[in-house]
C-alpha cells in the first residue's frame, strides 16, 4: 500500500481504500469491519488492532477512539488514520506500541426523537464489546472535556461524576502531554487545558455521559483543533502535537483493578456487580467473568456480588508503578499532601541545576515541627538524576504510609514516631536544619546495602571502616535480610550477605553518606535496588514488592532506642534522651560520647539526642561548655 500523505484529507472512497489497505497489510493484528451505516448509507468502519483482533480475550481490557462523530470534524478522523498506521507499522518495532454524540439516551431525560442510525450502531457496538476506556475526538476548541456533560437543570455549572478525580487525572494526562493545550489559544483558554462538560456548556444526550452511566466505559472528549476543517498543510503538525498524548491516554487503561469473578468451581460469573466503597458507581463483569475498574492509586474496599451468591469483600492496594515525568511527580506529591494535610507536609529545599524544585514530603503525626525526643528519619532517591526506580519506590512508599495511617498498625506506629524526601548545598542545609538520626539514599546499578566509608585518602578500592563499622554492618544487614533477593544469587555483582563497604566496592570522594556521618548525627547507607538503571514500567511493581518490607524494617531501626538513665546501660539499637541543666533547661549542642567509639553526636535545640548503637553495654558521657561532664 502506498504511504499515506499527512497533509491530505481523505474522502469516503479514499478512507475506505486506506483502511482496507491497512487491514490487508497487517492481517494478523488488525480486523476491519462495519458496525452499521450512516444516515447517508455509508459504512461506519471500525479497525480493531490487537494480537487477536477478531475476538474479545477474557481478562484483556478493550479501548476505543472515536472520531468525526459530528461529521464535520475532519482533523480528528485524519489523526486516527495516522494513529492506526503508526500502531500497525510500529508493532514489534517500537516496544511501547507492542505493549500497548448528542443523540444518545440522556441520564435525566430520554430523547423524544428516534435514535439516528449512527447512534444506534455505536450503542450496539459498545454493548457487544466490554470497553473500559474511550475517547471521542472532535474539533472547535483545544481542550479535554470530561463528564458530566449535563445536569438536572441544564445549567452552566460543574457537574461531577462519582469518579471526578479520575476523570480529571486522565484529562490532565492528555492535556499535559500536548504542546499547546494548556496555553492560550485563539479559541479560548481553559485551566490546565481541561474542562468539565456541563461547566463549559451543558448538552443533552452526550455520548461520554451515556458510556459512563450505561456501560462500564470511562470516556472523555478530545477537542483537538480550533478550526473544524483547517488547511491540509496543517495536518502533519496536528499529528505531531497529538501523537504522544494519544499514546499516554491509551496507557491509562492499566490504572485500577482487574480480575475475574468465578464460583467455587471456577466457573465464570457474568454480570456480577463490582462495588468500590465510597464511590457511587459500580461496574459489572463481562461474559467471561472478567472485570476492570479504573481507579486512581489508593487503598480500596472492593466487593463482588451476584444473585444467588454470597457477597465477597476484599481490601486492595492499587499502587501505580510507573516512571513519572517531573510534572506528574509534582502533581502526585501535591495530591498526597492535600489528601492527608494532618499527617503530611510538602515543601522544597531548593532547586536543581535545571531549576526544578527539590521536593520533600514530610510524614508525621505533627508535620512541620521537630518534636523534642522524637528521632527524625529520611529516605532520598534519584540523587544522581538517572535512577528513577528509587523515586518511584519512594512515591509508592509515601502513598502506602499515608493511606495506611490508622488502618495498618505498623504504619500508624511509624508515623506516630517520622520525615521523608528527594542537589548538594540544599541537601546539606536541610540536613543541618533537622536532627536526622537515620537515613538511606536509594540508587540503581547494583544489588546491595552499602555502608560508609565510601572514600579514603588514597582513593583506593579497599575496606575503609568508620568507628561505627559494626553498627553500619548491622543496619545494612537489616535491610538485606528483609529483602528476598539481596543476600541471594541475582544478575549483577554478588556481595556476601547482600552488603558491602562503599570504598571496598569502589572508592569515591564527596559521598553524601560520608558527609552525613562526619558532619551530623545521622547514620546513612546506600540502598542499591536494581542491576539496571531505569527498568521498564512493567517491572516496577516487582521492585515495590521486593523492597516494601525492607524499607519498613530499616525505618524501624531509628526508633528502637532506650532512654539514658545511668552511665552504664543495656540498649537495643541505640540510646536516646535529653541533656538538661540543674534547672531542667535544655542544653543545645552538648556532646554525647560513647567510650570506645570514636564518633560523637550532639544534642538538638531542645536538648534531645539519639545515638545509634548495636545491642551491648556501654559507658556514655554528656559534655557541654560550662557544665560538668555527666
Amino acid at each position: 500500500m502506498k504511504q499515506r500523505s499527512k497533509n491530505k484529507y481523505h474522502n469516503y472512497t479514499e478512507l475506505k481504500e486506506f483502511l482496507t489497505g491497512l487491514a490487508s497489510r497487517f492481517p494478523n493484528i488488525s480486523y476491519l469491519y462495519s458496525i452499521g451505516q450512516s444516515l447517508e448509507g455509508r459504512e461506519l468502519y471500525v479497525l480493531a488492532i490487537s494480537d487477536n483482533p477478531t475476538v474479545h480475550e477474557p481478562g484483556e481490557p478493550e479501548f476505543k477512539y472515536v472520531a468525526n462523530i459530528h461529521g464535520d470534524e475532519k482533523v480528528s478522523r485524519e489523526l486516527l488514520l495516522m494513529f492506526a498506521q503508526y500502531l500497525l507499522e510500529g508493532y514489534e518495532r517500537i516496544s511501547r506500541v507492542t505493549d500497548l454524540n448528542r443523540n444518545f439516551p440522556d441520564r435525566f431525560k430520554k430523547p423524544s426523537e428516534s435514535l439516528q442510525p449512527e447512534t444506534f450502531a455505536v450503542m450496539k457496538w459498545s454493548s457487544r464489546i466490554p470497553f473500559v476506556l474511550s475517547a471521542n475526538l472532535q474539533g472547535g476548541a483545544l481542550v479535554v472535556n470530561y463528564p458530566y456533560d449535563n445536569n438536572e437543570n441544564k445549567t452552566f455549572e460543574y457537574s461531577p461524576t462519582p469518579d471526578d478525580n479520575f476523570f480529571i487525572h486522565i484529562a490532565e494526562i492528555y492535556a499535559h502531554a500536548h504542546e499547546e493545550m494548556q496555553s492560550w489559544s485563539e479559541c479560548g483558554t481553559f485551566s490546565n487545558g481541561i474542562t468539565n462538560g456541563a461547566d463549559w456548556y451543558p448538552i443533552v444526550g452526550g455520548m461520554q455521559d451515556w458510556n459512563y452511566v450505561e456501560r462500564n466505559c470511562f470516556e472523555v472528549t478530545l477537542v483537538i483543533s480550533c478550526d473544524l476543517t483547517p488547511h491540509e498543510s496543517k495536518l502533519e503538525s496536528y499529528w505531531k502535537m497529538n501523537k504522544t498524548p494519544l499514546i499516554q491516554y491509551l496507557e491509562q487503561i492499566h490504572n485500577g483493578i482487574k480480575g475475574f469473578v468465578t464460583d467455587e468451581n471456577n466457573k465464570s460469573i457474568s454480570n456480577a456487580t463490582i462495588q468500590v466503597e465510597g464511590i457511587q458507581k459500580n461496574v459489572t463483569s463481562a461474559v467471561d467473568g472478567d472485570y476492570w475498574r479504573l481507579l486512581l492509586p489508593g487503598a480500596y474496599l472492593v466487593s463482588a456480588s451476584a444473585p444467588g451468591y454470597e457477597t465477597e469483600t476484599k481490601s486492595l492496594d492499587n499502587l501505580t508503578c510507573r516512571h513519572h515525568p517531573f510534572w506528574l511527580l509534582q502533581s502526585k506529591l501535591e495530591d498526597l499532601a492535600q489528601r492527608f494535610p494532618n499527617i503530611s507536609r510538602l515543601y522544597s529545599i531548593g532547586k536543581s541545576v535545571n531549576g526544578r524544585e527539590l521536593y520533600v514530603i514530610e510524614i508525621s503525626d505533627n508535620p512541620g515541627v521537630h518534636e523534642p525526643g522524637e528521632p527524625e528519619f529520611r529516605y532520598i532517591a534519584n540523587m544522581h538524576g538517572d535512577e528513577t526506580s528509587g523515586r518511584v519506590l519512594l512515591l509508592i512508599l509515601a502513598q502506602y504510609l499515608l493511606e495506611g495511617y490508622n488502618r495498618i498498625p505498623r504504619v500508624t506506629r511509624l508515623i506516630q514516631n517520622i520525615h521523608h524526601e528527594h542537589e548538594t548545598l540544599a541537601l546539606m542545609e536541610w540536613s543541618k536544619s533537622i536532627p536526622f538520626v537515620l537515613s538511606a539514599s536509594i540508587h540503581e546499578g547494583g544489588m546491595a546495602a552499602v555502608y560508609p566509608f565510601f572514600g579514603n585518602a588514597r582513593r583506593a578500592s579497599r575496606y575503609t571502616a568508620t568507628p561505627d563499622d559494626i553498627l553500619f554492618t548491622f543496619l545494612s544487614m537489616v535491610y538485606a535480610y528483609s529483602h528476598p533477593v539481596l543476600p541471594r544469587r541475582h544478575a549483577c555483582r554478588q556481595f556476601l550477605d547482600g552488603v558491602t563497604n562503599g570504598a571496598e566496592w569502589y572508592a569515591i570522594h564527596g559521598g553524601m553518606e560520608d558527609w552525613a556521618y562526619m558532619n551530623s548525627n545521622c547514620f546513612q547507607i546506600v540502598l542499591e535496588i536494581s542491576c539496571v538503571k531505569n527498568p521498564p514500567n512493567r517491572l516496577l511493581r516487582s521492585y515495590w514488592n521486593r523492597n516494601k518490607e525492607s524499607l519498613l524494617s530499616y525505618i524501624q531501626q531509628g526508633f528502637k532506642n532506650s532512654v539514658l538513665i545511668f552511665h552504664i546501660i543495656q540498649i537495643q539499637t541505640g540510646l536516646k534522651g535529653f541533656v538538661r541543666d540543674e534547672n531542667q533547661e535544655p542544653i543545645n549542642r552538648a556532646i554525647i560520647q560513647v567510650h570506645g567509639a570514636g564518633k560523637t553526636v550532639s544534642t538538638a535545640s531542645d536538648g534531645d539526642y539519639w545515638r545509634l548503637l548495636i545491642p551491648g553495654t556501654y559507658q556514655v558521657s554528656a559534655i557541654a561548655n560550662g557544665h560538668e561532664a555527666g
